[in-house]
């Protein structure tokens, strides 16, 4: 591989992120300081970056929307995945049904499996998400410790988009210990710089080091694996390519394939052109400014009242006027009645303070979409309301639902598919074999979009029941099967409490029959008169 056209390509990649860096870190100093890094590569490890920070309620409204999003899409409780064939929707086929089962459970087992490092990632991928519009997670099969997922701050890559408008292009830049990279890639792999720092037990000394995953025509140069003949043939078929280098001195630590994108980049919401997304944090900005400054000159006016600054005859010199809390400033009196300690005027209204900072704060957790997925009303609501309420709320998230699935749910769940297949952990049947696969999500967001569909046939049904009293053949037009099949995704009740179609066309013709026979049996006792 030609190392310096592999430097100037990700220069070039990380130079193009220059223009959102003061934006994304000014919204990660409000709502996630942690998060900060940019512009500066990372923060002083004894530094929160909250020291500047005197309103907590952006970084409370972003939790609380990247929660609800957890609980909302990806909650452990609750089957949210389930995989379908394309084109047999109308089939039933029992090996087909229980194969199907088996890979959901597989699924949804790695997804809840704290191995797999999930559930204690995910929510994290979600904060940052909310917070820069735009996150990253990475799914990996690690040798000898399986899948692994990861949320991948976004201060540490860099994007780029194939002509479809998806990320198809991910550059990562971090640090490392010589114990960790010699842990990771091997101590062969290692520079001479690295491997002095290793030797010399210098652990603390950090290197970076950069990751690029890029589809093989946008590569600069041929991947050369340092393997066999077999492992080259695949290269060439393999759809991305992975090389790990130290970014300084352009030394090559790993060459790899990807048959898949092994990072998912999913934007909250994108303007035409951009590559970077846009999120609540960037909309309520302004807010989060205004918040914070009005924080602080409250603080400040308050100490001023409870502390205020003191007025001290001197007949020798006129001191600076010293307006801070406590200050003390030196005059010559206007009179010979003697010198006086007085106070220095202080007029601050905390109560307009109060007004414009609760402003803000609600326009803040609008933007945040607080006031849609937390539950209002009164205490005495049905459960009929609440239940309304709920998915009132949940089909609010309705259009972010659908860049998440086609830019992470999608990717991840095919990713993750594909990874237990290839590993021989599923076995499809021969029945199954050119067939395509695609994921549904229950998540209450999809269950609340088809709960509306089934409140329109309700009501559908509510205007025909007057003509059906009359003529009960009308409703013959409906397909009453379906929509009972249906309310198990509406509703989301265990897969257990539905039966096959074939128990139920078993339990039909055993009741057509005895019906049958039990009308044979009352026909035979009329003729005989009994």
């Amino acid at each position: 591989m030609d190392t310096d056209a592999l430097a100037r390509y990700c220069e070039s990649l990380w130079n193009a992120r220059a223009a959102i860096n003061a934006t994304m870190d000014e919204i990660a100093r409000y709502v996630a300081p942690d998060r900060q890094g940019f512009t500066s590569g990372k923060l002083d490890a004894s530094d929160e970056g909250r020291d500047k920070i005197w309103d907590s309620t952006p970084e409370d409204a972003a939790l609380t929307l990247a929660s609800a999003l957890h609980g909302m899409l990806t909650n452990p409780a609750t089957e949210w995945l389930a995989l379908e064939l394309m084109g047999l929707e109308q089939e039933t086929n029992e090996e087909t049904d229980e194969f199907l089962q088996n890979v959901n459970k597989a699924m949804l087992a790695v997804f809840s499996d704290a191995d797999t490092g999930f559930q204690q990632e995910v929510n994290t991928f979600y904060m940052d998400l909310v917070c820069f519009g735009w996150a990253v997670f990475l799914c990996e099969m690690k040798d000898g410790k399986g899948l692994r997922f990861r949320a991948v701050p976004p201060s540490q890559c860099a994007l780029a988009e194939n002509s479809d408008g998806r990320v198809d292009t991910v550059l990562r830049r971090w640090t490392m210990t010589p114990g960790q990279m010699a842990e990771e890639f091997g101590a062969d792999a290692l520079s001479g710089q690295v491997k002095d720092a290793l030797e010399g037990r210098n652990q603390s000394k950090t290197f970076p080091v950069s990751h690029l995953v890029a589809p093989r025509e946008k590569m600069p140069g041929d991947l050369q694996l340092r393997t066999g003949r077999r492992a080259k043939k695949t290269a060439r078929e393999a759809a991305f390519v992975s090389v790990y280098f130290e970014t300084q001195n352009k030394n090559i630590l790993r060459e790899g394939i990807f048959l898949e994108l092994p990072y998912m980049v999913p934007r909250w919401g994108k303007r035409s052109g951009e590559v970077y997304g846009r999120g609540p944090g960037h909309s309520c900005l302004p807010d989060m400014r205004v918040l914070n400054r009005v924080a602080f000159s409250q603080l400040v006016g308050a100490e001023k009242l409870a502390d205020p600054p003191l007025l001290v005859a001197d007949d020798s010199a006129v001191g600076k006027i010293k307006t801070h809390a406590g200050g003390i400033t030196m005059y010559r009196p206007m009179s010979s009645q003697g010198e006086e300690i007085r106070q220095l005027p202080v007029t601050y209204q905390l109560d307009v303070a109060e007004v414009v900072l609760e402003k803000r704060r609600e326009a803040i957790r609008a933007a945040f979409l607080n006031d849609r997925i937390q539950l209002a009303g009164g205490p005495q609501m049905t459960a009929t309301e609440v239940i309304a309420r709920e998915r009132k709320q949940n089909i609010v998230l309705g259009p972010v639902l659908g860049r998440l699935e086609s830019e992470f749910l999608g990717p991840m769940s095919g990713r993750v598919f594909l990874l237990l297949y290839r590993g021989g952990a599923l076995n499809p049947p021969e029945t199954l074999e050119g067939r395509d696969l695609r994921a549904r999500y229950l998540s209450p967001i999809g269950r609340a979009q088809r709960q509306g569909e089934a409140e329109a046939f309700s009501r559908a049904l509510e205007y025909l029941a007057p003509a059906a009293q009359a003529d009960p053949t009308i409703l013959d037009n409906f397909d009453f099967n379906a929509a009972a099949r249906d309310s198990r995704e509406m509703f989301g009740f265990p897969r257990e409490y539905l039966r096959s179609e074939e128990e139920v066309e078993k339990i039909r013709q055993a009741r057509a029959e005895a019906q049958a026979e039990a009308a044979m049996a009352a026909q035979l006792a009329a003729k005989a008169g009994i």
